[in-house]
């Protein structure tokens, strides 16, 4: 992924950003995290 870093001006700043491919990989793996762990939960509460 940090191959994939791009530089970009923002309000005269120059920030790497990641590539939007990676960041909707970023969002799922997080997403799927999430759901982990409130099965985690869920199945803790029986």
């Amino acid at each position: 992924m940090l191959r994939h870093l791009r530089q970009v001006d923002f309000k005269g700043l120059k920030l790497k950003v990641v590539s939007p491919e990676d960041l909707v990989v970023m969002k799922a793996i997080a997403r799927v995290i999430s759901h982990l762990y409130d099965s985690i939960y869920e199945a803790a509460r029986c």
